[in-house]
């Protein structure tokens, strides 16, 4: 718990009072607070006080820099010579009921928004994604560093933040991070920094409910390489005397490239003329025809010979029986 400016402390008198004023040249005589507590704030307003009534006075709390120290449980000791009942009667240091109730919470600059200004994607290692955090009022960094954790394991630190609503750092996408949508897990501070208002209230953290990355992205990070596997087409007999022969390729995921040229063929090949075409989602046909000897042909794709989207290579091809004789 904390003070903010819509706090006030009440006292009620037990009979009508003088109501004297009260303000920041005499409050500290008059309400007197325990030792080094003081109803001012940590630029020492101006203290205001209002009298609703003869029998009550308000308090009213500023907290412009910091809270001032005021608390619950303090007892107040009221300067009789100064408050005093309507027939002039003198209390010297009364004794007051301690402070009961409670103070709002001090509520610090909150996180309103984390956004980017990169493309959904798909992002692939050594690509840079940009995250924004959005807070309510300026904020400033002191001390260390602010640590944006997200859902590929992955850490943005921030060095550097003066007085400003947003902060933004560069995520740079590493081999074995990946991500269907990229989000924020939480964001923390290194030991000794703080992350604070203009009125050194400290920041809150907390990840904002609907108004994080993914809910206002759709950025991918796919870091993973794609499969292949190379077998002899269903409809290839094997052994044959026909001079063409057909593999099926089949991807793990969409790739870019897949050509001839991607094909790499062992055995008894002199000659041989190689032409794909798609046969399915993520599925290819090759042909092999031209072989001007008898033999066994077997095709395979090698590593990186096509990517995906993100531009990740592919594996070496696996193959369960791509040889024909």
């Amino acid at each position: 718990p904390g003070i903010d400016a819509d706090d006030t402390v009440t006292i009620t008198f037990s009979e009508p009072t003088s109501a004297p004023p009260i303000n920041l040249g005499n409050v500290l005589n008059t309400l007197m607070l325990p030792t080094n507590h003081f109803w001012w704030d940590g630029k020492i307003q101006s203290v205001v006080t209002s009298w609703p009534d003869d029998k009550t006075l308000v308090v009213h709390l500023s907290a412009q820099v910091s809270s001032p120290t005021v608390a619950i449980g303090d007892t107040i000791t009221i300067d009789g010579d100064t408050i005093q009942d309507l027939a002039g009667n003198v209390g010297s240091e009364v004794p007051f009921e301690a402070i009961r109730g409670s103070f709002d919470p001090v509520v610090g600059p909150q996180i309103t928004a984390i956004t980017s200004d990169s493309s959904a994607g798909p992002h692939g290692p050594g690509a840079q994604v940009s995250v924004t955090v959005t807070f309510s009022e300026t904020v400033t960094l002191d001390g260390g560093s602010l640590l944006i954790a997200l859902n590929t394991g992955a850490e943005v630190a921030i060095d550097e933040v003066a007085d400003s609503t947003t902060v933004t750092g560069a995520y740079t996408v590493q081999i074995g991070e990946n991500a269907t949508d990229l989000n924020v897990t939480g964001l923390t501070l290194t030991e000794g920094a703080s992350l604070h208002g203009d009125d050194q209230t400290d920041a809150n953290l907390a990840l904002p409910n609907g108004l994080n990355l993914a809910d206002a992205m759709d950025i991918v990070v796919d870091t993973s390489a794609p499969t292949v596997t190379v077998n002899q087409a269903t409809t290839q007999a094997d052994p044959t005397a026909v001079g063409t022969l057909s593999f099926s390729v089949s991807f793990s995921e969409a790739v870019v490239g897949f050509t001839a040229s991607a094909v790499t063929l062992d055995g008894d090949t002199a000659g041989a003329v190689i032409e794909t075409s798609v046969s399915g989602i993520n599925r290819y046909m090759v042909t092999v025809s031209g072989m001007i000897s008898d033999g066994t042909v077997s095709a395979r794709v090698v590593v990186d010979a096509v990517t995906d989207a993100a531009g990740n290579g592919n594996t070496a091809s696996t193959s369960s029986d791509n040889t024909v004789v």
